[in-house]
């Protein structure tokens, strides 16, 4: 990548895109064993967590697609919201996310309805994954992972889960700006996801 790179305009032209390749399920998989750069389409679901911008294509195995560092405003769909994805794919992280640098990115259908839910730990551990239900939980912050993304464990009377990355409305992180630390009790709100089948609070404001 570039790293603060200073440019200079010099000159104006028109760009038009190659021919587009609509990828399936089948087809993001194909891509993980042979990843060139070309100009895709793709059609999934919709999953934020913080500024990751993932889509989950139907009839893939194992292949998730990325949005790669899209610009302010560029994804106007909601999480949980299917998605068509416009850009090109540029190569594979963590042996399965097809990154995408995005041209477009078009909403299908109405976002879905999101339903919050006080729980503790314990029922939050015992619910299942899925976009359409926020969480709401209070607990003390312990075994600070990662201070600057706000990665830690939230312990309540019924047990302990990982919180992985705090954020504010705007996806912004703020553990550290708001200066929170181990033994302080918090109430944050989240999704049911997990990582390698070890539950989690993903998208935790």
């Amino acid at each position: 990548q570039v790293a603060t790179p200073t440019i200079t305009k010099t000159g104006t032209t028109t760009y038009e895109h190659p021919a587009i390749e609509v990828l399936d399920g089948a087809a993001m998989d194909a891509y993980l064993a042979a990843p060139v750069v070309k100009y895709v389409e793709y059609t999934g679901t919709l999953s934020i967590s913080g500024s990751y911008y993932n889509v989950n294509v139907e009839g893939a195995t194992t292949a998730i697609g990325s949005i790669a560092y899209p610009l302010a405003d560029a994804v106007t769909a909601k999480d949980g919201q299917k998605i068509i994805v416009r850009g090109y794919a540029i190569g594979v992280s963590s042996s399965k996310y097809v990154n995408t640098m995005l041209v477009e990115c078009e909403p299908v259908g109405d976002a879905p309805e999101v339903e919050v839910v006080k729980a503790t730990v314990k029922e939050f551990l015992l619910a299942e994954e899925g976009t359409t239900t926020i969480y709401e939980l209070t607990g003390k912050i312990a075994n600070v992972a990662n201070a600057y993304y706000g990665n830690f464990d939230l312990v309540d009377e019924t047990g302990s889960v990982y919180v992985y990355g705090l954020y504010d409305e705007n996806g912004e992180k703020v553990f550290e700006t708001l200066g929170l630390k181990e033994g302080d009790t918090i109430t944050l709100k989240g999704k049911r996801t997990s990582y390698k089948e070890t539950p989690q609070v993903g998208n935790a404001v």
